[in-house]
């Protein structure tokens, strides 16, 4: 942890916040009142479509809202690791600002799998960070094709992706479980999110672009990033 940041600053206590809120009773309807305590009780996720857009894109110009967002994103997300099954295996590393505010591996054997990854900005800018593996010849015979000259080495060994253990299975799975279950809270579906940048068939092409891919969903104040790697 970074031990020169305060986390209070952008992630408050649940009683400050309720105290916020109550100053809001003349401005905001009852019904967002309402759901702004849900969101505080964690009752559901604040990616979920509780409102419609033009609500949230007007409550995403008050500071309460944001700083109630980032209260339950990040104890929704802690809620959910620390008490699944397999918490003792669980990296959670709370790194501070200008790191991430929450960030969880997953200790499998040898290696730490990244499961989910929480920034904000200092102006309370959000961003959701998610991590799912497949498993895909295609898209390595492909890339090996187009990139023969820059990668031989690659293209020579082709054929050791073809077989793959116990391990790897299990490790993809277990990534991908703890996917779906952030997609499910989250209310959203893989084709709810959209390429970053433009990808493979035009000038923005690079070495990774079919083997590694970023997919994005922005709402208001926030951006979820579904980061997949094809093995």
């Amino acid at each position: 942890m970074n031990k020169n940041f305060n986390k209070s600053i952008y992630v408050k206590n649940k009683d400050s916040l309720e105290e916020d809120l109550k100053r809001y009773s003349l401005v905001f309807q009852k019904s967002i009142i309402e759901y702004l305590y849900s969101l505080l009780n964690l009752e559901f996720s604040v990616v979920r479509d509780f409102i419609n857009e033009e609500e949230r894109s007007i409550l995403s110009n008050f500071e309460i809202y944001k700083e109630i967002s980032i209260y339950n994103i990040y104890y929704k997300a802690l809620k959910l690791f620390t008490s699944d099954n397999n918490k003792d295996n669980f990296i959670i590393n709370d790194y501070g600002f200008p790191f991430s505010l929450l960030d969880v591996n997953y200790s499998f054997g040898e290696k730490n799998i990244p499961l989910f990854r929480f920034d904000v900005d200092k102006n309370l800018e959000a961003k959701i960070f998610l991590y799912k593996e497949d498993i895909s010849q295609r898209r390595i015979n492909v890339e090996l094709e187009r990139v023969f000259n820059k990668l031989c080495d690659l293209y020579d060994e082709k054929n050791t992706y073809y077989s793959f253990s116990d391990y790897d299975i299990k490790r993809i799975k277990l990534g991908n479980y703890f996917y779906k279950i952030l997609l499910e809270d989250y209310g959203l579906k893989d084709e709810d999110f959209q390429f970053e940048s433009r990808q493979y068939g035009d000038n923005s092409y690079s070495d990774e672009s079919l083997l590694n891919q970023t997919l994005v969903k922005r709402i208001p104040n926030l951006v979820i990033k579904s980061n997949i790697k094809y093995i």
